[in-house]
């Protein structure tokens, strides 16, 4: 390549990134669905729910919280309430809206699921980092926040 990109080092940070992403994304995804019968956007779902005040959240708010993948999420919702995970009820202030609630079935899953997820952060991502290295990537990273755009 032509002129300062090809020497640019941060190329270079920004490729090692996103291999890096897919690669682990790819292989977590693989494991919960191999092992526990439930995507990352479920498990994402899930943790967003049980860390939420009363395991409950809008529909809107989860579906905004969600990290791992939003689109298609009002049919994920759909499926986990199938599945028993979450439950759908009525906004006591607005007739319209709905809140999300996680279920037992949904903390029993998200229990059994979180020690598979951990586990697999840990042996393909955490581990490749000292404290300090650990901190410095943590510093970096949270201050990528290009604007979310809405729809």
């Amino acid at each position: 390549m032509a002129g300062g990109i090809a020497r640019d080092p941060r190329l270079g940070a920004w490729r090692a990134f996103v291999e890096a992403h897919t690669a682990v994304m790819d292989v977590l995804e693989r494991e919960l669905t191999e092992r526990r019968g439930i995507s990352l956007t479920w498990y994402d779902a899930l943790l967003q729910l049980s860390e939420a005040p009363g395991n409950r959240m809008r529909m809107s708010e989860l579906a905004d919280s969600i990290v791992i993948s939003r689109s298609g999420f009002s049919r994920a919702a759909r499926r986990m309430e199938e599945a028993g995970l979450i439950a759908r009820e009525p906004s006591p202030e607005d007739g319209r809206g709905a809140y999300v609630v996680l279920t037992d079935q949904g903390r029993r899953v998200f229990r059994r699921a979180a020690a598979v997820h951990l586990r697999g952060v840990e042996e393909h991502f955490l581990r490749f980092f000292d404290e300090g290295e650990a901190e410095v990537v943590e510093r970096v990273l949270r201050r990528v926040r290009p604007p979310r755009r809405r729809l």
